[in-house]
């Protein structure tokens, strides 16, 4: 009897272990299932977040590009700005200093042509009207020869310097032709008389007529002159 009852017991746990042993491993099966669907679902859910994550990471950076750009724009207009204001500035400091320089050499000029037309009279009077000669012929010729290359040469100095500084609206056109006819008919005069003088006086009247018309003519280009002085410094 104990015997039977032996093993009874020995097949009652053999039979309970049994469906606990078949128990567990459903569980650990089921288990494993779950775990691999979770892993699958985690996996899932990572994937869309990194896709989520790499589309929001490529809007915000094609945003700073955006921003960037812009800022590029603003920053190169800006310099666009910047360029021009310094070149306006650096123009207009030159053109103050090229104003300032044509200023001084104007005045400058000024000065030099009324200088020269002082001296000019003077030459002209000493080639129209020479001192008395003690030499013989060749002697007063060769005299005459240097006073009126002196006349010449300070003719031709005020008629550069007119042209040159003080004619650009043509202003002296008409003092200009005057001061060159007066210049011809007065070499004409002196030629005609070089060899005369000793013998034969320079006609008075003719001579003080060419005189007074290059008196003339000075004075309206001094006056010119005056006038333009007057102006710059009223002007600086």
């Amino acid at each position: 009897m104990d015997y039977k009852l032996s093993v009874l017991a020995i097949w009652v746990t053999s039979g309970v272990s049994g469906c606990i042993g078949a128990a567990i491993s459903t569980y650990v099966i089921s288990r494993f299932k779950e775990t691999a669907k979770i892993d699958s679902i985690t996996k899932n859910i990572s994937e869309v977040l990194d896709q989520k994550y790499l589309i929001k990471n490529k809007e915000e950076s094609a945003k700073i590009d955006a921003i960037t750009k812009e800022i590029d724009k603003v920053l190169e207009h800006q310099k666009s700005i910047t360029i021009a204001t310094e070149t306006i500035k650096s123009n207009v400091d030159l053109s103050n200093w090229l104003n300032k320089e044509n200023r001084a050499l104007r005045r400058e000029k000024i000065e030099q042509l009324y200088l020269k037309i002082e001296e000019s009279l003077l030459a002209r009077t000493e080639y129209l009207y020479p001192s008395d000669h003690e030499g013989d012929e060749l002697e007063q010729i060769k005299e005459t020869e240097e006073k009126y290359k002196i006349y010449l040469k300070l003719h031709n100095e005020i008629k550069m310097i007119i042209q040159l500084y003080f004619n650009v609206d043509s202003v002296l056109d008409s003092e200009l032709n005057k001061l060159e006819m007066n210049y011809n008919k007065t070499t004409s005069f002196s030629q005609k008389y070089l060899l005369k003088e000793k013998y034969e006086p320079k006609p008075a009247a003719e001579s003080r007529a060419l005189q007074n018309e290059y008196f003339e003519i000075s004075k309206s280009i001094i006056d010119y002159l005056i006038n333009s002085m007057r102006n710059e410094l009223i002007e600086s």
